[in-house]
């Protein structure tokens, strides 16, 4: 099972990327406003397949997440 990310690792993933909002919802297969309510950490529900969208998303990107809210690139991305 691969692990949730949080708000702040989308949105620091996505700044480390230099990808705007529309181009991670696309590859995560979500509506643009969806990323953007993720990273705002918005009071409505999120679902669990979403979030997993949009992290193997961002792995595919060849982003990393750490523990707590860390992010880096990928070493085999290097």
């Amino acid at each position: 099972m691969q692990i949730l990310i949080s708000a702040a690792q989308s949105r620091a993933a996505r700044a480390l990327l230099n990808q705007r909002l529309d181009e991670v919802a696309k590859l995560a297969k979500v509506a643009t406003n969806t990323v953007a309510r993720f990273e705002r950490d918005d009071d409505r529900k999120i679902t669990t397949d979403t979030a997993m969208r949009i992290a193997k998303a961002y792995r595919e990107l060849g982003i990393e997440f750490l523990e707590g809210d860390g992010v880096r690139r990928s070493q085999q991305a290097a």
